[in-house]
């Protein structure tokens, strides 16, 4: 029977002189990881070839990527990363030359592991990217790795353009970890001043402080997405509360939806009366608080919620009922507050 090399690599001779003007090819190559070749040559005469969506093993990366990265014209580029072998090196002494893709705008790459991921990242440089999506769909142990996580970052603050990139969208399937990520490790992720979508997902105990959220706050000043799909912190350690979110609301007047995990035990040390028009967003409708039930005060709670975010009609729409439920107090007083300002505009 012939293998799927067999097969597309046929094909694939033909295209040049069948359709040399394409500008977008998907190829689907989903056979056992090997050290059989498709012959990624045949791509390089695609001159005009703007989008390509590849699966491939990753035992030809060393000879793949800089063969992708001439194609001038190349714009999107979605990878399937199933296998990878990289000899007897580790992955952090892997010493392949800088790969540029001068062109890509919108990567896309799956991997079946994170130091895949790092690697490809650790090997490669993007000036003119704006979207970067990572997923990741397995680890190498049954527990996250935060240190993975925390190197994952700092390469991306290494190979993209600074000016450039305006949405991170990185998820990490695996089983839950009780390993603590400080967000602290999130503060590479700061350079990019235009940054307007930032959604992790990942099964991690997240450490982010009001402190690091205001960093967050004061260096994406066009943030319109902060989605962190992560787990909460031990209560008894320094977590987001609700003057944390103040930061958002005052410097991320764009910021349409927020998923973070906030604790709402903790005492509200900023008045109301101080929450002037500079620290209002006008902006957001849809607040997630993740994993975090109602733990203080629903009406002082409700204050705080309608005072800086004024326009806040959705909270925990699809979280699970305990969560849901227990933010219920919080929607009525909001409610109630909001009903109590247009009696008296009517008056």
């Amino acid at each position: 029977m012939p293998t799927a090399s067999q097969i597309i690599v046929p094909t694939l001779h033909h295209l040049p002189r069948c359709s040399p003007e394409v500008q977008k090819l998907e190829l689907q190559v989903l056979w056992e990881p090997s050290t059989e070749s498709i012959g990624v040559e045949i791509l390089m005469s695609l001159e005009r070839l703007k989008v390509l969506k590849f699966m491939l093993t990753m035992s030809m990366v060393p000879d793949v990527l800089p063969r992708l990265a001439t194609l001038s014209s190349l714009t999107e580029l979605w990878l399937s990363v199933q296998y990878m072998d990289t000899g007897d090196q580790d992955d952090e002494d892997i010493t392949m030359p800088d790969v540029t893709f001068p062109a890509l705008t919108k990567l896309s790459l799956q991997t079946d592991y994170m130091s895949q991921s790092n690697v490809f990242l650790r090997i490669c440089c993007f000036p003119r990217l704006q979207e970067l999506y990572i997923r990741v769909e397995k680890v190498e142990s049954t527990e996250l790795d935060s240190e993975d996580l925390a190197t994952m970052v700092r390469l991306i603050s290494q190979c993209c353009a600074h000016t450039v990139l305006e949405k991170i969208n990185v998820q990490i399937d695996g089983d839950s970890s009780e390993q603590l990520f400080s967000a602290v490790s999130l503060r590479p992720l700061n350079v990019f001043r235009r940054l307007r979508i930032l959604e992790i997902g990942a099964d991690l105990h997240f450490l982010l402080d009001d402190n690091t959220v205001r960093d967050m706050a004061t260096s994406w000043p066009c943030l319109e997405y902060l989605e962190l799909w992560v787990l909460a912190p031990p209560q008894s350690l320094t977590p987001t509360t609700l003057e944390g979110l103040m930061h958002l609301a005052k410097h991320c007047p764009s910021l349409q939806t927020l998923a973070i995990n906030v604790d709402t035990s903790r005492p509200i040390t900023t008045p109301l009366s101080e929450l002037d028009g500079s620290h209002c967003n006008h902006v957001l409708d849809d607040l997630s608080t993740v994993h975090s039930p109602v733990l203080g005060d629903p009406s002082e709670i409700g204050a705080v919620l309608n005072a800086i975010f004024p326009n806040l009609t959705r909270v925990n729409e699809d979280e699970i009922d305990e969560i849901r439920d227990s933010w219920r107090p919080v929607e009525e007083a909001m409610r109630k507050l909001r009903d109590g300002c247009q009696s008296e505009d009517t008056a």
